[in-house]
């Protein structure tokens, strides 16, 4: 269930078998860090508004490849109310607008 106590548990799956692939520990940490970033999306923002439902955290190796994948059955990314966003944000293509320091005129 993608639920904030899952996200450790399901982290520390797939880094488990990461390092019995005995991949370097960058890759080891990488994943780590990828695999948390997207759990914790799951779990912010895939069920917004009703009961948690399925998290999913797997990784195997094809090849000469890591793969590694975290699936959801929610809605997607969606605004939430409760986000700050910066004054210049554009709400029509989610740039920001204006320019950067070394662009102005």
């Amino acid at each position: 269930m993608a639920r904030p106590d899952e996200v450790a548990r399901l982290r520390h799956e797939v880094v488990a078998y990461v390092e019995e692939l005995r991949a370097p520990e960058p890759v080891t940490d990488g994943v780590r860090l990828a695999v948390s970033e997207a759990l914790t999306n799951v779990v912010l923002h895939a069920y917004l508004g009703r009961d948690p439902g399925p998290a999913v955290a797997e990784a195997w190796f094809d090849a000469d490849h890591l793969l590694v994948r975290v699936c959801d059955e929610g809605q997607g990314l969606v605004p939430r109310v409760d986000s700050r966003r910066p004054r210049d944000w554009n709400p029509v293509d989610g740039e920001r607008g204006g320019r950067l320091p070394h662009q102005q005129p």
